[in-house]
């Protein structure tokens, strides 16, 4: 059996500065499905949500995902389609495997703040010779193209379901949608002189992204009428030891929903997250300087990367007939 979807969103925001849809992310949905006695495979544009919990699921990393302000296209996590190739086999009655094949790399949409770096200051200490700074150096945006970048991403599920747990495990080797920095363009100049050394810092950075490994688990099950739902995962990126200061250090991650319906029409959820950076304290790295190795690192911290620990805790709820939904 053969199926397909197609689907579109337009939008304009008329308050502010007036915003147009780009045109590439009009098309929302375009995909065909072939149907099988034993597995199904999807061809297209296509959503594909993994993870028991609803709302920011460790797991759930194969869409991009649009970061700005306004963002219409999902409720809670404005997903956005990716051209992938989607199979589900079919081993038995309660067991299946998903393996998800992305070529192109999307990355997230994120408002990038570009900061410039212009800056002169001198270091006077009794002990060593005087250090004179001069920086004149960035963080850029880059636009990244439909078709422009291979991915290669593989993502693998194996799902369970019975009557009293349904459980999942996943694995992604994957290019990260999530920002990191390319920072090899900055460059340190020292002229050293009699009294005092010259520090002359320029260049460019630019997003750039990784690949990174993701290993996770899922489960949902019924106590009493409660529906309680979980999701794990650890995140393995490439600054292993955490000694890179351009890129995101590996991650925990977990989150735990439990919903119920009351009085037949209001439906309540309320959600727990949970994530833990690793070696956020490790010593940095670098062919800078100690004092520029700083600057640049705070200047990454305090505009573009996590703290090393947050954790969250949401309650939606809404009127099932009437779609009135809240939360705090």
């Amino acid at each position: 059996m053969i199926n397909y979807r197609l689907n579109g969103v337009l939008f304009l925001q008329p308050i502010g500065n007036p915003t147009l849809i780009d045109p590439e992310r009009i098309l929302r949905e375009a995909y065909v499905g072939l149907h099988f006695n034993t597995f199904d495979i999807y061809l297209g544009q296509k959503f594909v949500n993994w993870g028991k919990i609803d709302i920011l699921s460790p797991v759930n990393n194969i869409n991009h995902t649009d970061n700005t302000v306004l963002s219409l296209d999902n409720y809670f996590e404005a997903s956005l389609p990716d051209l992938l190739c989607q199979a589900r086999f079919y081993l038995s009655d309660s067991i299946n495997i998903e393996i998800v094949y992305v070529p192109f790399f999307h990355p997230n949409i994120d408002p990038i703040k570009e900061v410039v770096m212009d800056q002169v200051f001198t270091i006077s200490l009794p002990i060593i010779k005087t250090q004179h700074f001069d920086v004149n150096a960035g963080f850029m945006d880059k636009e990244i193209g439909l078709f422009d970048k291979p991915a290669h991403s593989i993502h693998i599920a194996i799902n369970n379901f019975s009557d009293l747990v349904d459980l999942s495990a996943y694995y992604s080797y994957y290019m990260d949608q999530s920002l990191d920095f390319d920072i090899s363009n900055i460059k340190e100049e020292i002229i050293e002189d009699v009294a005092v050394d010259n520090h002359f810092i320029t260049g460019t950075a630019f997003p750039g992204y990784n690949r990174a490994h993701s290993f996770g688990l899922g489960a949902s099950f019924y106590f009493m009428d409660f529906l309680i739902s979980s999701d794990a995962a650890f995140k393995l990126t490439r600054d292993r030891e955490g000694t890179q200061m351009e890129i995101k250090n590996s991650q925990f991650f977990y989150g735990i929903q439990i919903e119920r319906t009351f009085l037949r029409q209001v439906r309540g959820q309320l959600n727990f997250f949970h994530r833990y950076i690793l070696n956020s304290d490790t010593e940095i790295t670098s062919d800078y300087s100690p004092p520029v190795e700083i600057y640049i690192k705070t200047v990454i911290d305090e505009h573009y990367f996590y703290c090393s620990e947050n954790i969250s805790l949401l309650l939606f709820f809404n009127l099932t007939d009437n779609t009135i939904r809240g939360g705090h």
